[in-house]
């Protein structure tokens, strides 16, 4: 019969990884959703005009800005 070493150092190596590869996960959805809120904002403009137009879209480009540098950040202090 074969014994495991399963020491509590192992376990706790597991569980950080689960955790990271957890965030990285979560973080490239929500770019996902970033993106598809902005094309939202763009059919909205399209369909309803309004004075507002132009920021709605600025402001739009730079949520999906801010997502792809904080998950860009994330990863890279994840895996360094």
């Amino acid at each position: 019969m074969q014994t495991y070493n399963l020491s509590f150092e192992k376990i706790i190596d597991l569980g950080l990884i689960g955790v990271r590869i957890f965030i990285i996960v979560m973080m490239i959805i929500y770019v996902i959703y970033t993106v598809i809120l902005s094309r939202r904002i763009k059919i909205m403009n399209q369909n309803l005009k309004t004075p507002y137009e132009k920021s709605f879209i600025k402001l739009s480009k730079l949520h999906m800005f801010a997502s792809v540098a904080a998950t860009a950040i994330a990863i890279l202090a994840i895996t360094l």
